[in-house]
C-alpha cells in the first residue's frame, strides 16, 4: 500500500475497486482509515458499521469468556467476524462461513487475505439452501445474512429459525442481525422474533446501533 494513498485515507475515503455482481450488485472496495472495507451501493459489508456492530454485540454476549470451539456464519461477507475473533479477541474457533456471492469471497481473498486463517471453512452457497441440510451443531450461529439493507424473506421463515436454533449446541448462543430502519424492516423484524420466541425459551433483542438489532438465542 502506498504509503501517501495511506495517509490520505485518514482523511477522505478512497475509491480501490468496483466490481459487479448479480447477487449483490455493484460492489466496491474503499480505503478508510488506514484500512479496506467493502461496501455495496446502499450497505456496508465488511469493516466498517458492521464490523462495529459484531464487536459490541460479542463484547455483550461475552465471546471471549464462552470461547466457542464451533462457529457458522451465514453471510460470511469479506471477513469482518473472522477477523474479529481471531485477530482482535485472539480466539482459535473452527469457523464454517457460508458466502452466497463469489465475487465477494474474490474480493475477500485479494484485499482482506481471509485465506490466511486456517481454521475457516469458505463454502460458496446460499445460506437458505445450506441450512436445509446442515445436521451439525455449533456454539456460535451468526446470521447475517442480506441483500443490501433487508434480509431476504426466506431468512425469516419458520423453517428457517429452527433450523438455526436446531444447530445452535446446548449452552450456545445464536445471533440474528436486522437493519431496523424502515417500516417494512421493523415488521420483517418483529415477526422473525415472534417466530423466534415460539421455537427457543431465551430469546432476547440487543441494540448494537441505532439501526441494528440483534436477535439472541441461547440453546
Amino acid at each position: 500500500m502506498n504509503p501517501i494513498t495511506y495517509l490520505l485515507s485518514y482523511i477522505v475515503g478512497i475509491p480501490v475497486e468496483k466490481q459487479p455482481s448479480r447477487i449483490s450488485g455493484k460492489l466496491e472496495v474503499w480505503l478508510q482509515n488506514g484500512r479496506y472495507v467493502l461496501h455495496s451501493t446502499a450497505a456496508n459489508y465488511s469493516f466498517d458499521t458492521l464490523h462495529v456492530v459484531f464487536q459490541r454485540t460479542f463484547r455483550h454476549i461475552r465471546v471471549q469468556h464462552k470461547n466457542p470451539a464451533r462457529v457458522l456464519v451465514l453471510g460470511l461477507g469479506a471477513g469482518s467476524i473472522p477477523a474479529i475473533l481471531y485477530d482482535e479477541l485472539q480466539l482459535q474457533p473452527e469457523i464454517t462461513g457460508v458466502e452466497q456471492d463469489e465475487v465477494v469471497v474474490q474480493l475477500a481473498q485479494k484485499y482482506f487475505n481471509i485465506q490466511r486463517y486456517k481454521h475457516l471453512k469458505v463454502i460458496l452457497d446460499d445460506a437458505i439452501r445450506f441450512m436445509q441440510c446442515c445436521a451439525e451443531k455449533f456454539d456460535l450461529v451468526i446470521n447475517d445474512v442480506f441483500v443490501h439493507t433487508d434480509v431476504p424473506e426466506a431468512a425469516c421463515q419458520t423453517n428457517y429459525l429452527h433450523k438455526l436454533v436446531q444447530c445452535t449446541a446446548t449452552g450456545g448462543t445464536g445471533l440474528f442481525n436486522f437493519i431496523t430502519e424502515t417500516p417494512e424492516q421493523h415488521k420483517a423484524f418483529s415477526q422473525t422474533e415472534r417466530t423466534l420466541r415460539s421455537l427457543s425459551s431465551k430469546v432476547e433483542v440487543f441494540h448494537a446501533s441505532e439501526v441494528n438489532a440483534v436477535l439472541m438465542w441461547q440453546g
